[in-house]
C-alpha cells in the first residue's frame, strides 16, 4: 500500500537525485542477451525489459528529468558523488554537495 505513496513522492522530488535500478541497466540487458543465445525465452524477456524501459524513459522525459536514472552500474558510481537519492533525503541528508 505504501509503495504507491512512495512512488508518487519520489516522482515529485527528482531534483538532484540519481537512481540505480539494476534491472534497467546495460549490464542486466547484456546478461539477458547472452542468456538468449542459449535459451530462446530470454529473448522475449529482453524485449519485455526494453519495452518497459522505453516507457519509463518516456515518462521521465515528460517530467523533464531524463537523466535521474543511471543507465549503467559504472555510470552510477561515477555520477554518485554529485547526487543524492530520495532515501538520503528521508534519512535527513540533504545531499553530498551541501555538507
Amino acid at each position: 500500500m505504501g509503495m504507491l505513496k512512495y512512488h508518487e513522492w519520489q516522482l515529485n522530488n527528482l531534483d538532484g537525485c540519481l537512481g540505480l535500478n539494476l534491472f534497467h541497466t546495460v549490464e542486466c540487458y547484456l546478461i539477458v542477451f547472452l542468456l538468449g543465445k542459449f535459451f530462446s525465452a530470454a529473448n522475449f524477456i529482453l524485449m519485455g525489459f526494453l519495452f518497459h524501459h522505453l516507457f519509463d524513459e518516456i515518462q521521465l522525459i515528460h517530467l523533464g528529468k531524463p537523466f535521474v536514472r543511471a543507465f549503467s552500474v559504472v555510470e552510477y558510481f561515477i555520477r554518485k558523488k554529485y547526487y543524492y537519492t530520495p532515501l538520503d533525503e528521508v534519512g535527513g541528508r540533504t545531499g553530498k554537495n551541501s555538507n
